[in-house]
């Protein structure tokens, strides 16, 4: 008699097929979340670099204020009582003005966001302390928490010769 022979997959070669395919969900869920937190790190920079330009902008466009000695420069000293400049402004209450607003924002916007407006010497790697020298440039940082570390951008202001 004719032994038949039904085609088909034992159960141990579905169950090695199973165990192959759950690898590779598991891989490309990894590779989602991973490539999700990195998107979410490159917007908090991206976002760090503008503010950080707009703000280097806006103290450079303020010119009696920039020629100040570092010590009288708002825009280096400690958030005070908040000063809305709202209509005819002095250069201080301008800078105050500005400076308060971007505090604010970095906070909004950036777990545990700082801004610092220091002279630094920008050495590589970049530090987020100021470590001013002769002909140092004024520096717009901006520094927040991450999981792993802690970044933060810095930003050159222009000043005139």
């Amino acid at each position: 008699m004719r032994q038949l022979r039904a085609g088909g997959f034992t159960l141990a070669e579905v169950l090695v097929a199973l165990f192959v395919l759950a690898i590779g969900i598991i891989g490309a869920a990894a590779a989602q979340t991973m490539a999700a937190k990195t998107r979410h790190e490159s917007a908090l920079v991206s976002a760090a670099v503008h503010m950080a330009q707009g703000l280097a902008e806006r103290i450079a466009a303020n010119p009696a204020q920039l020629a100040l000695p570092d010590s009288d420069k708002v825009v280096m000293q400690d958030a005070g009582p908040p000063w809305w400049c709202t209509g005819a402004c002095s250069p201080a209450q301008l800078a105050a003005t500005e400076r308060d607003d971007m505090v604010a924002a970095v906070a909004r916007t950036f777990p545990g966001g700082q801004l610092r407006v220091c002279r630094d010497t920008l050495p590589a790697p970049l530090a987020w302390d100021c470590t001013p020298g002769a002909g140092a440039p004024l520096v717009v940082k901006i520094g927040w928490r991450a999981p792993a570390f802690t970044p933060f951008v810095a930003m050159p202001v222009p000043e005139a010769p």
